[in-house]
């Protein structure tokens, strides 16, 4: 009786433990999926070339643009602020928080983003689906579209 007892004890047990090992296997399984679905989404090398070249192209035009001319500039940041970064400074906290992955542009960001030119995306790989490139300042930006979940940024650099 005591060895039927024992026996159906181990055999519950190592059922137990056969479960868990597969309930393992199984998340291991959906990380690994994760993961390359989180490759997939991530700014690749090509387009951190392509995108490096149009930064170069970007405030290259944008100084060209200007030469010579006064009055005030359409911006979105205060003057302060622009300043600040066209010395290579950071922007406020506040702001980066906004624009890091895993967070979600507010409709006012995203009224002040701009689409990225057509020459820029036939250089680009296909974007994944349900995702959309936009440019914040100085940054360009993949978010899903439906939520506006920032999945990846890429800062632009003057020369």
């Amino acid at each position: 009786m005591k060895k039927r007892l024992f026996c159906i004890a181990v055999l519950g047990l190592s059922s137990g433990a056969l479960n868990a090992l597969a309930d393992s296997d199984r998340l291991t399984e959906r990380k690994i999926a994760a993961a390359v679905e989180v490759v997939d989404i991530l700014f690749g090398d090509k387009e951190r070339r392509v995108f490096t070249d149009y930064g170069h192209e970007y405030y290259y035009e944008e100084e060209s643009h200007h030469e010579g001319k006064k009055g005030k500039k359409a911006k979105s940041l205060p003057p302060g602020l622009r300043k600040k970064l066209e010395r290579g400074g950071e922007l406020p906290p506040g702001w980066q928080k906004k624009v890091a992955r895993g967070e979600v542009i507010d409709a006012d960001l995203y009224g002040q983003a701009c689409p990225l030119p057509a020459s820029i995306y036939s250089r680009l790989p296909a974007q994944p689906v349900g995702t959309e490139l936009i440019q914040l300042e100085d940054r360009i930006v993949r978010i899903i579209h439906d939520t506006r979940e920032v999945l990846d940024v890429f800062r632009l650099v003057a020369r």
